[in-house]
């Protein structure tokens, strides 16, 4: 046993010694570098701080129960403060054109007259909340939900290269059932054409 260690010794302290007269310029050491990207050839596109060229991303935060007790659609619990449950994003067209932004939600994915999206794609099960779905909603103040099956959240002419702001709120709102805690997460399709 005791030559086994001594010949585990000597061999680490050989490779120590290695290492430790590199000359310089020898190579000790390396890896790679990777890029990952998506070049998109779309004419108008929009561009959100948070996601990319495709998706707009919205925080909807951490939401106690309680105060989703009362929320509906005509009085929904959006946050008024902070960033959660809201988006603001840039529409940009290559060229000269009439932009019309609209939802594109499949019916089977909604509820509550085409207005509230179903959460977890309407899967229900352990560690996924239950009784809400999200309406989304022109603003902060307002309590006019949209048709998140062709609602217009954008309309306007833009010339070439014209960025222009837009932006909406969201928000959790009861649905059926009791409201069970976990994970609240939906995708909301939209779509970009010439009036």
């Amino acid at each position: 046993m005791k030559n086994r260690i001594t010949a585990v010794a000597a061999a680490v302290l050989s490779f120590a010694a290695a290492n430790a007269m590199a000359a310089p310029g020898d190579v000790i050491g390396g890896g790679n570098i990777e890029f990952k990207g998506k070049v998109n050839s779309d004419t108008c596109y929009v561009q959100s701080s948070a996601g990319g060229s495709k998706t707009i991303l919205v925080e909807m935060g951490d939401v106690n129960t309680t105060d989703l007790a009362n929320s509906t659609l005509a009085n929904p619990a959006i946050p008024q403060s902070g960033d959660f449950g809201a988006a603001t994003f840039e529409i940009t067209c290559s060229a000269e054109t009439g932009v019309k932004m609209s939802f594109a939600a499949n019916p089977s994915n909604l509820e509550t007259g085409n207005k509230v999206l179903k959460i977890n794609d309407g899967i229900g099960g352990e560690g996924l909340a239950g009784g809400l779905g999200i309406a989304v909603y022109p603003n902060r103040n307002s309590t006019d939900a949209f048709d998140l099956t062709n609602g217009v959240l954008f309309e306007q002419n833009l010339t070439a290269g014209q960025k222009v702001r837009a932006q909406f709120a969201a928000a959790y709102v009861k649905t059926t059932g009791a409201i069970k805690a976990g994970t609240a997460n939906a995708t909301l399709p939209f779509v970009i054409v010439t009036p």
